[in-house]
């Protein structure tokens, strides 16, 4: 089952690494550049987090993979439901939920927000990659636009499904 492999990687990446690393790491960072509390270790943790971000953005990349393809294409049946309903029932009942889906959650309209708050995270990471940290207020203004992109991206991540991809549980 596809969909549950890809909610439960999506779960993972937006709050397991969005929400609950990166956002909580920069606005650590944000509050230290303005002097409300202080943290040695801040500038560390985040540079270490914009480092394990290739790793974050294949996995990100591959979740809006796999929703383009759901908004896309037509989903295969699963051969349990093949057996039970036959092959063109199950392909009409798939694409009938996936049609449903695409009219009631707006996915098409999503996905295109999702690739460009996912642009921005990755374009707003590369510039604090490039800064220098710790303290300047280039940094800082830098660090506050990286938490508005993650902000953004993790906004568009929580609300999102993609349609079962069998008839029959």
């Amino acid at each position: 089952m596809m969909d549950a492999q890809w909610e439960q990687r999506r779960s993972s990446f937006n709050h397991g690494w969005l929400k609950n690393r990166l956002i909580v790491g920069l606005m650590k960072c944000v509050r230290v550049a303005r002097g409300q509390v202080e943290d040695q270790d801040s500038w560390r943790n985040l540079s270490c987090l914009v480092a394990d971000w290739d790793q974050m953005r294949e996995i990100a990349v591959s979740l809006v993979a796999f929703l383009r393809h759901r908004v896309s294409n037509p989903i295969s049946p699963d051969q349990n439901d093949v057996l039970l309903l036959g092959r063109e029932t199950s392909a009409f009942l798939l694409e009938v939920e996936r049609r449903r889906w695409l009219a009631c959650t707006h996915a098409a309209e999503k996905l295109l927000v999702i690739e460009e708050a996912l642009a921005s995270l990755d374009q707003q990471l590369q510039r604090i990659g490039a800064s220098s940290l710790p303290l300047s207020s280039e940094s800082r203004r830098r660090i506050e636009d990286c938490l508005v992109a993650a902000r953004r991206l993790g906004e568009n991540f929580s609300g999102l499904a993609v349609p079962r991809d069998f008839i029959l549980g």
